[in-house]
């Protein structure tokens, strides 16, 4: 079998396992991410959000991470009825799953175990960083665009246009996770990389003999 057939036979064994861990052990694996995005959120959204928690949803069966906004009352336009806003519910895992794309493909890899262990760790602080984007940028979308006159007003103070955010926001959502994991297993790997798409060598015709 070829160096390329066993990695891709490789890679569909362990992307299933990779997913099911990633799941079952979301609350530590989204940690970091939450660490980041709650710092982001206390130096660059102090006068929006007052306090931000990673906690499980029964509803999604996963974890979700709660920010808790200082917006004044709402009016609801089709009922005209006033309602507080109490939290801002964001699921990180839909920016996270890099984590087990990149983690099938260096499990995948003919690697020893000491270079399988420092991309995997390199790989969850990049896209820890990755999964916070997404989240803080889905947090300035509601704020901006869902959450009435005050929160639009609370975007508007900091100067950030409507445009940027949809941008950002479709960056982290759509891009991010799907580009990241194949950009850093490449870079990791470039000489296997080589090797894989390496066209297979012909073997030697034996000469013709003349009789």
């Amino acid at each position: 079998m070829s160096p390329l057939r066993r990695f891709v036979l490789s890679g569909f064994l362990w992307l299933p396992l990779c997913f099911f861990a990633w799941f079952y052990f979301a609350g530590p694996l989204v940690f970091p991410a939450f660490c980041i995005v709650r710092w982001a959120v206390a130096h660059f959204l102090a006068d929006a959000i007052s306090a931000a928690s990673l906690v499980f949803d029964s509803k999604l069966h996963t974890v979700v991470i709660n920010f808790v906004p200082l917006l004044g009352p709402q009016i609801d336009p089709a009922s005209g009825r006033t309602f507080v806003i109490d939290a801002i519910p964001i699921n990180p895992m839909v920016y996270g799953y890099a984590l087990p794309l990149f983690a099938g493909l260096v499990l995948a890899a003919p690697l020893s175990g000491r270079q399988r262990t420092w991309q995997l760790v390199a790989g969850l602080c990049v896209i820890s960083v990755s999964q916070a984007w997404g989240v803080y940028w889905e947090l300035l979308k509601y704020l901006g665009m869902e959450a009435g006159p005050s929160g639009a007003a609370i975007v508007a103070r900091h100067g950030i246009s409507a445009e940027v955010i949809a941008l950002c926001y479709q960056l982290g959502y759509l891009m991010l996770p799907a580009i990241v994991p194949a950009a850093m297993w490449i870079v990791f790997n470039r000489g296997l990389v080589e090797e894989l798409t390496r066209p297979p060598q012909e073997p030697p015709q034996e000469p013709i003999r003349s009789e």
